[in-house]
């Protein structure tokens, strides 16, 4: 029972975002007709799941009163409950955090390179402070713009980095719209989390901003994401990635509708609305993969080996099929308990 309740502490279902995202990074490296190093894709994504989890872990300990005075949370939101409920001692996350500190610096120290090793820096700092004293990003307005850059940002550049030795616009172009989803989720996760946050004096960006501006502001974020890819479509983002991203549209404009007339707020709705809010993000994220896989511009008879092709789509699958389980089973409790 102890080990099943860490597990659930440490909320690895998660970690499929920032491999999604990691391994978007690669599938770029793979368009401009790098090979990939599949020694350092693993070494790459090892770091960022240990300090993903490390970052829960934390979160866990250091948010602990918020998540006690947090009495309708939305389902994804409010933390695992598993220190809330007194199931496990707070020493017990705040412990797995420091250990996971320690591995993601050792691993930090064996990456190849001065400017690899300065981004995991960067990862691991804000992954920690992300709630952790003195910063504590998230309870100063932060957290939404400490998440982007780690998981939308630092992931991606990373795993192109360690492929590359480099980093290309056409991969800053293609996190352009995953960096605006991204931080109007968390936005989105602190709105369902308004109450307790505020009463644990919390000052998360919807507690300064109040619940109402910041729902339009979701709202508006969506409409900002697909502009962006019209734009940068212009720019050179390839067609396949449009078309791709463009086809998440439906799921955006239910969205919208939902936080527009207000059912992020209803006991028998927001926690339907905060699952499709978090995958709404890993729609987004599997949609610019899908289109880059597709993309002309990836020359697969360069390359002696399907590794890193084979890689790259193994990824994006699984990620797709967890998300795809995960909705049929949310699905049918939902109809199950209606």
């Amino acid at each position: 029972m102890h080990l099943r309740a860490f597990i659930r502490l440490g909320r690895p279902q998660y970690l499929f975002k920032s491999a999604l995202l990691y391994s978007l990074g690669a599938t770029v490296a793979l368009i401009g007709h790098h090979r990939i190093s599949i020694g350092w894709y693993a070494f790459g994504q090892l770091f960022v799941s240990c300090v993903h989890l490390m970052t829960h872990y934390c979160n866990e300990y250091f948010d602990l009163e918020a998540d006690r005075a947090n009495h309708g949370r939305a389902g994804v939101t409010g933390g695992s409950r598993v220190l809330a409920d007194g199931i496990l001692a707070p020493d017990v996350s705040l412990g797995a955090g420091f250990i996971l500190l320690f591995v993601g610096v050792a691993l930090l120290i064996g990456m190849p390179s001065g400017a690899a090793r300065w981004m995991c820096c960067a990862i691991l700092v804000l992954g920690w402070f992300y709630t952790a004293p003195p910063f504590k990003f998230n309870h100063r307005s932060m957290g939404e713009l400490c998440s982007m850059v780690v998981i939308d940002v630092l992931c991606p550049v990373l795993a192109f980095y360690l492929q590359a030795g480099t980093v290309d616009s056409l991969l800053l172009m293609v996190l352009l719209p995953n960096c605006i989803v991204q931080y109007s989720y968390m936005m989105m996760m602190n709105l369902f989390d308004y109450e307790g946050d505020r009463a644990a004096g919390k000052r998360t960006l919807v507690v300064a901003l109040g619940p109402a501006t910041a729902a339009r502001m979701y709202v508006f974020s969506h409409l900002l994401a697909y502009a962006s890819v019209i734009a940068l479509w212009w720019a050179g983002l390839p067609g396949s990635v449009v078309l791709t991203i463009g086809l998440t549209v439906p799921h955006s404009l239910w969205l919208c509708r939902q936080v527009s007339s207000g059912a992020h707020r209803g006991l028998l709705t927001k926690s339907r609305v905060a699952f499709s809010a978090a995958a709404y993000t890993m729609v987004v994220a599997v949609a610019t993969n899908i289109g880059l896989l597709l993309s002309p511009r990836i020359d697969w008879s360069r390359f002696n080996s399907a590794d890193g092709r084979a890689l790259c789509v193994t990824v994006t699958f699984v990620c797709t099929a967890w998300l795809m389980a995960t909705a049929w089973t949310k699905t049918r409790v939902s109809r199950q308990t209606e």
